[in-house]
């Protein structure tokens, strides 16, 4: 009797281990979470603001991002800005610098998320800024972005310039 309760069990465990290691090579090999980790250049266009000098404003900054598995953490140092008052160049001690985390939301049916906070350190204050973004088959991230600073809102593009491998 034992016998015949193994015999009639063992098929369901090995089919139950065939299937997980079916699901843990789909998820590691074909459908693996991207390594966006390295250094990457983003561009902030503002199409929405409660600050009159900053319509129509592209920022530019230069990023590092590292990421484990789904979490992102990186810094960010702006690096360009072009206004209604004109064009400017930060170098060196002028750049401010800003702390990243975000998450990789994995998708199977359509193109990954990524999800990222920016806290920017910023010359009179602190701001917050939020990427949602989708990574593209060019090794890009666009999409959208809002920020408390002067309540704005707009475009952001992320290509990458290096990586660590």
């Amino acid at each position: 009797m034992l016998l015949k309760f193994v015999l009639s069990v063992f098929p369901t465990i090995v089919g139950g281990i065939v299937l997980a290691i079916i699901f843990f090579f789909a998820r590691e090999v074909i459908f693996p979470i991207p390594d966006i980790s390295g250094q990457w250049r983003l561009t902030t266009e503002i199409n929405e603001t409660t600050y009159r000098p900053f319509e129509n404003m592209t920022l530019s900054n230069t990023a590092i991002l590292s990421s484990e598995g789904s979490e992102i953490v990186g810094t960010s140092e702006k690096t360009n800005e072009n206004s209604l008052t004109g064009e400017k160049e930060y170098i060196g001690a002028d750049r401010t610098r800003g702390e990243i985390d975000g998450v990789i939301e994995k998708r199977y049916f359509s193109r990954d998320k990524i999800r990222l906070h920016i806290v920017e350190h910023g010359e009179l204050r602190d701001s917050t800024t939020y990427h949602d973004l989708i990574l593209d088959k060019k090794n890009r991230m666009i999409g959208k972005f809002f920020s408390t600073a002067a309540d704005s809102r707009g475009d952001v593009r992320w290509e990458r310039v290096g990586s660590y491998k």
